[in-house]
C-alpha cells in the first residue's frame, strides 16, 4: 500500500501520461498517430515545404504538433503559439518575437548559443518586433535559420477573425517557399478541409503539406489507456475500456480526461483495478468539469416547460447517430436509439421539428445542410458536444445495449 509520498509520485505519473488539458509532446504517448508525425516530421525537413494540421476540435491536433516540435533538432529555434479573435498580423509576429526572445535569448538555451547566432537571433527578433506587412517578416525569418532550419507552430489559426492575417500567412508561405527560406510554418486550425483555413489559395498548394487529423478508432483510443495501465500498474477492466472508448467518439481529449479521473480515483484508493463504479464516478466528474462551457448550451436548448417533451432525448439519440467524415448525420438514423428509449415506435420526420429547432431558436446547438431533393442532415456545431451528451447521460444511468450498438466514430 503506498503512503503519501507513493501517492503523490503515482499522480505525478498519472498527470504525464494522461493529459486531457494539455498536449502530448512525446512519440510515446502519441497513439495511433505514426502516419500523421512522419507526414509532419517530412514536411519539417523538407526544404520550401510547409504544412497545414486540421482537424475536428480534440482530436490532438496540438499534441501532434508539439510532437513534431520535441523531434526537432535542439539548437534549431522552435516556437509555438495560440491565436485569439482578435490576432492581428503584427500581434501575431509580435507574440513570436516574445517568444524567440523567452525561450533563446533570455533562458539556459543562450549559454549553448554561439555569439553569432545570438546576434542573428537578436536582430531577427527585433524585425519581428515591428512588421506590418509580409515582405518584412522573409528576412527576418531568414536569420532564424541562420544555422539550422527553424520551426514556427502557428496555433488555433481558425480562431483569428481577421480574414487578411490569414491571406497575408498563405501570402508569406509562398513567398518562403520560392525564396528557399530556411523556416517552416506549421499552421494548425479546426476545419473539415483545408479550404475553410485558406480560402482555396491556389498558389500554396504546391509547398503546403496538409496533415488531416481524423478521429481515432477505438483500437486506437485502447492503447493511449493501455499506456497508462503500464505506467500506473493499475489494470482497468475491459468492458471499463470499452465503454470509455466509445463514449469518445474518436476523440482522445475524452479518452484522456475520463481515464485520468478513473486512474486518479484507484490511486487515491490505493487500488490496482478500476471498475464500473470508478467510470460513473469518472463520468460524473467529467460531466461536471464541462458544465459551464458545453452543459450550459445543451441546457438551454433542451429546456422546456412541457412534460414530457423530448428535447433531451433528441440530443441522446442525435450523439449516438452515425455521421458521414464531415460530422453529418441523417434524422432516420435517431430512430434506433429513441425507440430503444422510450418503447415506441416513430416515422423518419417526427423529430425534424426538434433538429431544426435546435438549429436556431434552441441553439444553435447544430446547424442543416441541405443535400438533394428534400434531404436535411444535421450536425452539432461542436465536436466535443456529441460525446459530452453521452458521458453525462451515463453518468445518471447506464446506456442501454442498443445505444452502444449506435456507436460508430465519426468519418472511419
Amino acid at each position: 500500500m503506498a503512503g503519501p509520498s507513493g501517492i503523490e509520485e503515482m499522480q505525478q505519473r498519472l498527470d504525464y501520461v494522461l493529459r486531457p488539458n494539455k498536449p502530448i509532446d512525446s512519440e510515446a504517448l502519441l497513439a495511433g498517430r505514426a502516419d500523421q508525425l512522419q507526414d509532419l516530421t517530412t514536411a519539417i525537413r523538407m526544404p520550401g515545404a510547409h504544412a497545414l494540421v486540421y482537424g475536428d476540435r480534440g482530436v490532438g491536433k496540438t499534441s501532434l504538433a508539439a510532437t513534431a516540435q520535441s523531434l526537432h533538432p535542439g539548437r534549431a529555434i522552435s516556437v509555438r503559439i495560440n491565436c485569439a479573435p482578435d490576432t492581428s498580423w503584427s500581434s501575431l509576429w509580435g507574440s513570436i518575437a516574445a517568444e524567440i526572445s523567452s525561450d533563446y535569448l533570455s533562458s539556459p538555451h543562450a549559454d549553448q548559443l554561439s555569439d553569432a547566432q545570438i546576434g542573428a537571433y537578436t536582430q531577427a527578433v527585433d524585425g519581428l518586433d515591428r512588421v506590418t506587412n509580409v515582405a518584412q517578416v522573409v528576412a527576418p525569418l531568414r536569420l532564424l535559420g541562420f544555422e539550422s532550419p527553424s520551426l514556427i507552430v502557428i496555433d488555433e489559426f481558425d480562431k483569428i477573425e481577421d480574414e487578411d492575417v490569414k491571406e497575408s500567412i498563405a501570402n508569406l508561405i509562398k513567398a518562403l517557399s520560392d525564396k528557399a527560406i530556411p523556416s517552416t510554418l506549421v499552421v494548425v486550425g479546426v476545419a473539415h478541409n483545408a479550404d475553410e483555413l485558406f480560402f482555396e489559395h491556389e498558389s500554396i498548394k504546391r509547398s503546403l503539406k496538409q496533415v488531416r487529423m481524423p478521429r481515432l478508432s477505438p483500437e486506437e483510443l485502447t492503447d493511449v489507456i493501455a499506456v497508462a495501465e503500464r505506467e500506473l500498474k493499475i489494470r482497468c477492466a475491459a468492458d471499463v475500456r470499452d465503454r470509455i472508448t466509445l463514449l469518445s467518439r474518436g476523440l482522445p481529449f475524452y479518452t484522456h480526461l475520463v481515464a485520468w479521473y478513473c486512474f486518479e480515483g484507484a490511486i487515491l484508493e490505493r487500488r490496482s483495478s478500476i471498475g464500473s463504479d470508478d467510470l460513473r464516478e469518472a463520468q460524473r466528474r467529467a460531466s461536471r468539469g464541462l458544465q459551464e462551457d458545453l452543459g450550459k448550451r445543451v441546457d438551454q436548448s433542451v429546456h422546456s416547460s412541457y412534460p414530457g417533451n423530448k428535447y433531451w432525448d433528441v440530443c441522446v439519440a442525435a450523439a449516438c447517430a452515425p455521421t458521414d467524415r464531415s460530422g453529418f448525420f441523417q434524422m432516420r438514423d435517431l430512430r434506433p436509439v429513441l425507440e430503444a428509449r422510450t418503447d415506441r415506435s416513430y416515422a423518419n420526420f417526427a423529430f425534424k421539428k426538434h433538429l431544426d429547432e435546435f438549429c436556431s431558436e434552441r441553439g444553435p446547438l447544430m446547424e442543416a445542410e441541405q443535400r438533394g431533393r428534400g434531404s436535411t442532415v444535421y450536425r452539432f456545431l461542436d465536436p466535443l458536444m456529441a460525446p459530452y451528451i453521452l458521458i453525462r447521460e451515463s453518468a445518471s444511468a447506464p446506456l442501454s445495449p442498443a445505444i452502444y450498438e449506435q456507436l460508430t466514430v465519426p468519418g472511419l
